[in-house]
């Protein structure tokens, strides 16, 4: 398992390098809104889609400009989302060397929105061999299941065909498809199985490697905002 040693180095070199070149003007603030989320999205070969949303208000003229001047500055947005793919590619090579299972992180993207004086951003991945597969049986643990709490709402969501056989701990809300944690929940322990029709239930594949990045991320929008100030 992973140490948390290098889990607190590698949320320090995240923060430091989200925060170079950043100005000295203090960022919007972050907001809670119903619409910041964690989604995990799975397709049938273990991919996922993974999308981290943020959102700030933007009470200041200056809060605004500078949002919208990172919403409609492509430049700005690709930098944005290059950092945000390399900091998930570092904690995919070590999930890899931990699990044994290849990972690659690509497509990184950013969505940049704003509407009634809130901004709203979206981070996302395709992460590559994120589930372990066994038949039509995908089993997610890692990088989740080691000292991750998401401090936003937080969904596994199974490809078409399959439906969530098993999760752990106990989610707070969930159907066939899909199974949701509230902010703040601790995932240790983490595991999610979605099974396909003809497979048999249980199941576990525990990698380990802890996951920090999606909460320090925020700190790459919050650099791109303050430089869009200066």
């Amino acid at each position: 398992m992973i140490s948390n040693s290098w889990k607190r180095r590698f949320v320090g070199v995240l923060l430091c390098v989200a925060l170079v070149s950043s100005a000295t003007a203090p960022p919007a603030a972050a907001a809670e809104h119903d619409d910041e989320q964690f989604l995990v999205e799975l397709d049938a070969e273990g991919d996922a889609d993974v999308a981290v949303t943020y959102t700030y208000d933007l009470e200041t003229d200056s809060e605004q400009a500078a949002f919208g001047e990172l919403e409609s500055n492509e430049t700005a947005r690709e930098e944005l989302a290059e950092r945000f793919g390399n900091r998930m590619q570092s904690v995919a090579d070590r999930a890899s060397t931990e699990t044994g299972r290849s990972m690659t992180v690509t497509d990184a993207s950013v969505d940049v929105a704003s509407a009634d004086g809130v901004g709203i951003v979206t981070l996302s991945v395709t992460w590559e061999n994120l589930a372990a597969v066994e038949d039509d049986r995908l089993t997610v643990t890692e990088p989740f299941a080691s000292g991750f709490e998401p401090n936003r709402t937080f969904t596994v969501a199974a490809p078409d065909g399959h439906e969530i056989t098993s999760a752990s701990p106990s989610a707070d809300s969930s159907s066939e498809g899909s199974v949701t944690w509230n902010a703040g929940t601790s995932l240790d322990g983490f595991e999610v199985v979605a099974d396909g029709s003809g497979s048999a239930t249980g199941g576990s594949d525990a990698d380990g490697t802890g996951f920090g990045v999606a909460i320090a991320a925020s700190a790459l929008v919050a650099a791109a905002l303050a430089h869009r100030r200066a």
